[in-house]
């Protein structure tokens, strides 16, 4: 992705991108005219702009909050995904312990963010939660790095940064890739296998890809299957995710039995194009819901259909909670090697991290009650137009 867009992309592509790919005219195009959460109103702009958000929440005890002041970087403000998700759950341990705290919203831009971290450091906001935007960008890790130099506790939330003195809160992305490639593979342990990989500038696709190749390699060393075509697709745009699918059924004369994609977006442009080419539901597709971070309507259509045979989802629910509970242990003490529950992890390239990394779920037609039990999405919406005769017990 460019250098100022996210790379997990905070709702940078939304119901409105794939629509555009629609799928049957109902699997994608339905995630435009049903919301999957409620609309909340912006964060308040205060001063400049540099801090987007102060909530000055103090409930509960201000004695297991001991006075420490928490500063929230996000990279961009989603009004569907942030207070839905990770707000709620983040507030729900912050605020009985009586833990004030800043939001501040970096609204897309690497610079802002970096500014927004350094006026916390100045104002001895301790612990620092960054939701970094973008990976490579200079300002950002700089500025996270100035941080920890002055002996702030640092926690880079969702996506790491290669900086061994900031605590890593996120999903377990390679573990991911081992979900998604071990239910294709249950499913078709032969036969010609695409991979639809993410953006190449972006950590998430060579974790993924990493533990895909795990579950593959001893099926590929017997011949069980042959991996045809794993074309790496820049934003993670769905459209051209179709394109990709498009060309590798062209070279392969349709003749391929399994497609794992990265992400749910890329499922969506996966679906679209074997649906054209009437062979949805008969290869067998994998999705993640890595971008969003909440249930898509037109990913669980699709595995309604049986379009999709599985769909990893991380809840990001888990995310605030884990932030939330770390935030505050760091308020009594900066060392993030004392944070409970924490592992070592080695991003792609070579820094160990101190990191808690958290289980994503695989999503199937048997236990799509899940998704149902967030209330994010409802039966009727999941189950629309299904026949009821294939339909799985949830549409029953």
């Amino acid at each position: 992705m460019g250098k100022h867009v996210a790379l997990r992309g905070r709702l940078t592509r939304s119901a409105a991108a794939l629509a555009v790919v629609g799928v049957a005219g109902s699997l994608l195009a339905a995630a435009c005219s049903s919301s999957t959460s409620s609309q909340a109103a912006p964060i308040p702009t205060i001063g400049s702009g540099a801090v987007a958000s102060s909530s000055g929440h103090a409930a509960g005890s201000s004695a297991q909050g001991g006075g420490c002041k928490v500063g929230f970087s996000l990279d961009n403000y989603g009004p569907e995904r942030y207070p839905n998700f990770e707000g709620p759950a983040i507030e729900a341990v912050l605020d009985p312990a009586g833990v004030k705290y800043t939001i501040s919203d970096a609204k897309g831009s690497a610079d802002t963010q970096a500014s927004q971290i350094d006026e916390f450091v100045a104002a001895g906001t301790n612990p620092i939660i960054v939701d970094p935007l973008t990976y490579m960008a200079e300002g950002v890790p700089a500025a996270v790095k100035r941080a920890t130099d002055a002996g702030i506790a640092v926690i880079s939330f969702d996506q790491f940064l290669d900086n061994p003195k900031a605590l890593f809160v996120g999903f377990d992305w390679v573990d991911v890739g081992r979900m998604e490639a071990k239910a294709v593979l249950a499913a078709k342990p032969t036969g010609n296998y695409a991979i639809i990989k993410g953006d190449p500038a972006s950590p998430m696709n060579d974790m993924i890809r990493r533990g895909i190749g795990e579950v593959l390699q001893p099926a590929l060393d017997s011949g069980a299957i042959k991996i045809v075509g794993e074309p790496t697709t820049a934003n993670w745009d769905p459209i051209t995710a179709e394109g990709e699918m498009d060309a590798l059924l062209q070279k392969n004369g349709n003749k391929i039995d399994a497609v794992i994609a990265e992400d749910d977006n890329l499922a969506a442009g996966v679906v679209k194009s074997l649906t054209d080419a009437g062979l949805a539901g008969k290869v067998s597709v994998s999705g993640a819901g890595l971008l969003a971070g909440f249930p898509s309507l037109a990913n669980y259509r699709a595995l309604v259909s049986g379009a999709e045979i599985v769909d990893v989802w991380s809840d990001y629910r888990q995310l605030g909670k884990a932030a939330g509970e770390a935030a505050l242990q760091l308020c009594h003490d900066r060392d993030i090697a004392k944070v409970s529950g924490t592992a070592p992890f080695t991003t792609p390239g070579g820094t160990q991290l101190t990191s808690i990394l958290l289980k994503s779920t695989p999503i199937t037609q048997e236990n799509l009650s899940i998704v149902l039990d967030t209330g994010k999405l409802t039966k009727d919406q999941i189950c629309q137009d299904v026949n009821a005769a294939t339909a799985p017990a949830v549409c029953r």
